[in-house]
């Protein structure tokens, strides 16, 4: 299995921050139209931050320009896409 690079606690925070409270998905990789950002109110709600564009197994993709602040709908739609790609990744 490959290593996963966890985002550190100062990332998160500041991907809260950058949010603003609202999700940061967009596009199609999350399940929107392209361009399309959610903006869902977070507050409240469990905040994902979501490795996005590089995969969590990619080495440096535990910064801050990798970290999306998403509501659960969309960060679920995101993670197929990229376990797909991980698990084919794996297999070669």
């Amino acid at each position: 299995m490959a290593k996963r690079y966890e985002f550190p606690a100062r990332v998160k925070r500041a991907a809260r921050e950058r949010s603003e409270g609202r999700c940061e998905a967009v596009g199609e990789v999350y399940g929107l139209e392209p361009g399309q950002r959610c903006n869902a109110p977070l507050d409240g709600k469990r905040v994902e931050i979501d490795h996005y564009p590089l995969p969590a197994t990619d080495k440096g993709s535990d910064v801050l320009e990798n970290a999306v602040a998403c509501c659960a709908q969309p960060q679920r739609s995101a993670t197929k896409p990229l376990t797909k790609r991980v698990n084919s990744f794996q297999e070669q």
